[in-house]
């Protein structure tokens, strides 16, 4: 009999060890995951420096892969009246990760990534909770984010991405139905962060769009950036026009 309750004294304690064993282990798994949080500053594709600590960025193909659906919206494209910026609307998702021209400030949490933007000061929530997407959300500016981890990098699966927004300045179309996947990777001891992103929509293109961005980390500060609607419209009208608007 005391044998038993010592054999059983020793299976009690193993578990409990496994499981303490275990809990260390997670712990100290999610301890060691890359912290983003901080300033980070790019370069605009296309302008500005060619490389982040000698990381080159890329650009969305060109030509792009248009569907007819996706050559026709490009053809009726007018970045006057359809370009969202012009109306001191948001740049929006996914063009806000790749116009890195401005700085990015990223916070992280155990429950969230929060990215801010100098541009535009609407910030975008990565969940990284395990919750799943909701179903009863109109489309948004900068979609619905969930990420998980894959090893050292953030995978962020984004859908609810509103379809009257595009890609580039150019007019470079997307729809309702896009689904980006980015990936965000530290390199360089934690000095520079590698987005990956690929863009999925069926409606305008026939296949995947990639492309590859880097911020560096910077001590840069972010500062106030207001865009007051109609104030393009005043900047560009002749002198009396803008005189006796201020008048009214």
């Amino acid at each position: 009999m005391q044998q038993i309750r010592h054999l059983k004294a020793g299976v009690v304690g193993m578990v409990l060890a496994a499981v303490l064993a275990s809990a260390g282990t997670a712990a100290a798994a999610e301890k060691e995951k890359p912290d983003f949080t901080g300033m980070w500053l790019g370069s605009e594709i296309g302008s500005g420096p060619a490389t982040v600590n000698g990381h080159k960025s890329t650009s969305w193909p060109n030509p792009a892969p248009l569907t007819e659906a996706g050559k026709k919206a490009l053809a009726n494209y007018n970045v006057k009246t359809d370009d969202p910026p012009e109306r001191c609307l948001p740049w929006g998702f996914p063009r806000d990760v790749v116009f890195n021209f401005y700085p990015m400030q990223l916070f992280q949490t155990k429950k969230e990534l929060l990215m801010l933007f100098e541009y535009e000061p609407i910030p975008r929530r990565i969940y990284t909770d395990g919750r799943d997407f909701p179903t009863d959300l109109p489309p948004q500016w900068f979609g619905y984010s969930i990420g998980h981890w894959d090893g050292d990098t953030l995978v962020v699966e984004t859908k609810n991405i509103r379809g009257d927004n595009v890609l580039t300045t150019d007019g470079l179309p997307q729809s309702g139905q896009m689904h980006v996947t980015e990936r965000f990777t530290l390199l360089d001891g934690g000095k520079t962060l590698e987005v990956k992103v690929k863009a999925v929509d069926p409606v305008y293109y026939t296949k995947p769009l990639e492309l590859t961005v880097y911020w560096a980390r910077s001590d840069v500060e972010q500062h106030e950036f207001v865009c007051v609607e109609g104030l393009g419209e005043q900047i560009n009208a002749p002198k009396d026009a803008q005189d006796d608007s201020a008048e009214e």
